[in-house]
C-alpha cells in the first residue's frame, strides 16, 4: 500500500537514500529540510526541524522518520547541538505522538562510547549511558534527544549508525570529508586506531525495515522503543 511519508532531513546524505529508496518502493516521500534538492521530485518543506510549524507544511502524512541532524563534530556554540539535534527530535515526537504515526529517529552509534577518548567503553547491546559521560557535543546532543524522544513518542524506534560513507554526499559529513581527504593525500598524518564504516545505502535498507516494524501490528510488530545498531566494517 503506497504510504505518504514524511522524512526530515531529506536533503541530507541519508535523506536523499531514503528519499530514492521510498519512491523505489512505490511511496511518496514528503521532505523537510533547511535545504532543498532541486532534483527531487517530491513535496519538499524548506524549514528547521526544531520548528513546528515546518511539521505543519507537511499536510497529512502517514509515518515519520527523523533524520534531520546537526552532525559536525564541533561547533564554537554547543547550544547549536541541543537547539537543532534536541530540538528537532522533540518537535519530531510530538508531531507523530499527536498523530498516532509511526516514527523511526536515527541516532548515532557515538551514544555507546563514554569515558575517556584513549580508553573509551563500548556498549554492545541495548543499554546506555548518561549524557554527561559521552565524548563531545554531538554525541552528548543525540543522547539527549533520545532521551527526549523516549519521553514523548517512546513506542519509536531508534536506529543507531555507525559512520556511514558512500555516493551522493554533496554538503561531506565528517566521515566523507576524512576519507576524501585520505583519498587526496590531504592529511599530515594520521592517528592510530580504528573505525568502524558502513554503507549509507545498508543504512538507508535499515531503516526502511525498521520503519515497517514499526508500522506494524500484531505478532510482527517491533519491540516497544527498540534500538538498533547498524554497522559495517571496522578499519
Amino acid at each position: 500500500m503506497k504510504r505518504r511519508i514524511l522524512v526530515a532531513g531529506s536533503a541530507g546524505f541519508l535523506g536523499r537514500h531514503l528519499c530514492r529508496l521510498l519512491t523505489e518502493l512505490g511511496h511518496e516521500p514528503v521532505g523537510l529540510d533547511i535545504a532543498s534538492d532541486p532534483h527531487a521530485p517530491f513535496l519538499q518543506v524548506v524549514g528547521k526541524a526544531e520548528d513546528p510549524q515546518a511539521w505543519e507544511t507537511a499536510g497529512e502524512v502517514s509515518g515519520v522518520i527523523h533524520g534531520a541532524a546537526l552532525t559536525d563534530l564541533w561547533r564554537p556554540d554547543r547550544a547549536d547541538f541541543i537547539n537543532v539535534n534536541v530540538g528537532g527530535t522533540e518537535q519530531a515526537a510530538r508531531f507523530s505522538q499527536e498523530r498516532d504515526l509511526p516514527l523511526v529517529h536515527i541516532s548515532s552509534y557515538t551514544v555507546c562510547m563514554a569515558g575517556d577518548r584513549t580508553d573509551p567503553q563500548v556498549l554492545r547491546g541495548e543499554e546506555c549511558f548518561e549524557p554527561e559521560r559521552l565524548i563531545g557535543a554531538y554525541a552528548q546532543s543525540k543522547r539527549r534527544a533520545e532521551l527526549a524522544l523516549e519521553a514523548i513518542r517512546p513506542q519509536a524506534i531508534i536506529i543507531r549508525p555507525t559512520a556511514p560513507i558512500g555516493p551522493g554526499d554533496f554538503r561531506l559529513t565528517p566521515p566523507m570529508r576524512v576519507v576524501r581527504d585520505l583519498a587526496e593525500g590531504k592529511l599530515p598524518g594520521v592517528m592510530q586506531g580504528q573505525i568502524n564504516i558502513v554503507d549509507v545505502r545498508d543504512v538507508a535498507d535499515a531503516v526502511i525495515a525498521a520503519f515497517k516494524l514499526a508500522d506494524s501490528d500484531g505478532p510482527n510488530a517491533a519491540p516497544r522503543g527498540r534500538r538498533y545498531v547498524v554497522s559495517g566494517h571496522d578499519m
